[in-house]
């Protein structure tokens, strides 16, 4: 469809994650990605929550987008959905609107499909308090250089807090680091949102953290007041 010179075109997002309806959506949006397109809307509108799952698929799909030069949109918002999107802080990088009309009418006004934001590099920093090495990590976190510095600091701790507060989404490659520090030295978690907390049920790892509401509550369960 063309709205005032912006050519678009709407996918629906799977309402089921089996591997035939992802390839099958993934195969669509590459195929509308190698035609003339502006912008690429994902259309929400069959569902109503998403999952560590879903949320993977459509960063994925952003991704793939933002690569192209291709405005990626986010239409048929639901309410439940929206909230999730602000827990996880995508909601400041991915484009939102709550119908079709919407985006029809600020994309123009805002020169949208020439604006796109990049997602938030996976990054962390380190503090030390009473013995407890304490690692703050940002963004999303994937398997990368700076995945790999965190790893090495975790194996060589006994003890580690891991302030997830500012973690908007942990990819699955990421999870057998977890597994295995977990088998051997004690991992405690703060500030875990319903995504995050959702990909470790998934993997079975929930169970082998202690997770915690807050950074005083992780302390004082180390014997630190």
């Amino acid at each position: 469809m063309t709205f005032e010179s912006i050519k678009y075109r709407t996918l629906a997002f799977p309402t089921e994650y089996t591997p035939d309806s992802i390839y099958k959506f993934t195969e669509t949006l590459r195929e509308l990605c190698q035609s003339s397109h502006d912008a690429i809307l994902i259309d929400c509108q069959q569902i109503k929550m998403v999952y560590s799952g879903g949320l993977g698929i459509l960063i994925n799909a952003y991704k793939f987008c933002t690569e192209k030069e291709i405005y990626f949109g986010v239409v048929n918002v639901s309410e439940s959905l929206t909230h999730v999107l602000h827990s996880t802080n995508l909601n400041k990088i991915l484009n939102i609107f709550s119908t079709i009309l919407e985006f029809e009418v600020m994309a123009p006004r805002e020169n949208a499909v020439n604006r796109t934001s990049q997602l938030p590099e996976f990054t962390f920093e380190t503090k030390t308090h009473s013995g407890i090495h304490i690692y703050i990590c940002k963004g999303i976190m994937s398997d990368g250089v700076t995945f790999q510095t965190l790893r090495q600091g975790l194996e060589l701790a006994e003890t580690a807090l891991l302030d997830f507060g500012a973690l908007s989404y942990l990819e699955a490659e990421c999870m057998p680091l977890f597994e295995n520090f977990s088998n051997k030295n004690r991992l405690l978690v703060v500030g875990m949102n319903s995504i995050v907390e959702d990909e470790f049920r998934l993997f079975d790892l929930l169970d082998r953290l202690e997770v915690h509401p807050n950074l005083a509550s992780a302390l004082k369960a180390c014997g630190i007041e």
